[in-house]
């Protein structure tokens, strides 16, 4: 797009400028000087908590078991660590699944579901209580019904 380069920097100055918002600014510093020289960005989850990755958040959270659920098993498909996954030998013949295969979609997007509710639940017992019933309602008239007919996916 001929204005890819001027939205970038566009965007680039709004950030810039809510990130020297007095209360964000000894925040963007600490990135600034933890990033250093890399090429690359620090991840959040290090200049946030000051925890070296999301497993290290999850453990100091007390929810060490959900995140070894749900990464293990996304991470074993996103990264096609289990051949089973991929491959099946059938009546003489070799069976080949795409890397990225829709095989348990439904469980896959009933769990984010699950988490998404639940964080939802979390923050707004936290920060705004008195909105818990409308999250409910919310959730039973428009969500419940979409999340509990999300269609499977079955290669032949």
């Amino acid at each position: 797009r001929p204005t890819l380069a001027a939205d970038g920097a566009q965007h680039l100055a709004e950030v810039n400028r809510v990130l020297s918002q007095p209360e964000l600014m000894a925040i963007d510093q600490e990135y600034d000087r933890r990033r250093g020289k890399r090429k690359h960005d620090v991840a959040w989850y290090e200049v946030a908590a000051g925890l070296t990755s999301v497993r290290k958040i999850a453990e100091a959270v007390s929810r060490l078991p959900e995140y070894d659920y749900f990464y293990s098993v996304g991470s074993e498909i996103t990264h096609s660590g289990e051949y089973k996954d991929h491959i099946r030998f059938a009546n003489q013949l070799v069976h080949l699944k795409p890397v990225r295969h829709l095989d348990g979609i439904d469980t896959l997007v009933g769990h984010i579901a699950s988490v998404a509710m639940r964080s939802f639940r979390v923050v707004l017992k936290r920060y705004r209580p008195g909105e818990l019933n409308a999250l409910s309602r919310k959730y039973i008239e428009d969500w419940q019904k979409p999340y509990r007919s999300i269609k499977s996916v079955t290669y032949k």
